[in-house]
């Protein structure tokens, strides 16, 4: 499996209260919660290792809103050769984590959002 380089400097996705950026983590914390706000979370798995295509694995998204990271890592973790990201789509922004070893989603792409 190819492993896409870190994102060492994000761009800002957002401000906290007192108008301070809000920046995503280089490194995913396992304990976190992801929140999309208005928006959704895709778990990504690499169709084949020749293949450019990703599959969109089907998730309860309404039980996303109180799970961590770890969820997602506890459904992956039994198939470390298999490339699998989490994509993170809001009205603001998208992230997307690539896992690069037991427990390490790492930033690999940033961006504009939907609206």
């Amino acid at each position: 499996m190819k492993y896409m380089p870190a994102i060492e400097n994000p761009k800002p996705i957002g401000a906290m209260p007192g108008g301070v950026p809000k920046f995503p983590e280089v490194i995913l914390d396992l304990t976190k919660n992801l929140l999309p706000g208005f928006g959704n979370i895709q778990l990504l798995q690499k169709s084949s290792p020749n293949s450019g295509l990703y599959s969109v694995l089907g998730i309860d998204c309404e039980a996303l809103f109180f799970t961590s990271m770890q969820f997602f890592e506890d459904l992956v973790k039994p198939f470390p050769e298999i490339d699998y990201r989490i994509k993170i789509n809001n009205p603001q922004y998208y992230i997307t984590y690539q896992r690069q070893g037991l427990g390490k989603w790492v930033l690999i792409e940033q961006g504009e959002g939907f609206a």
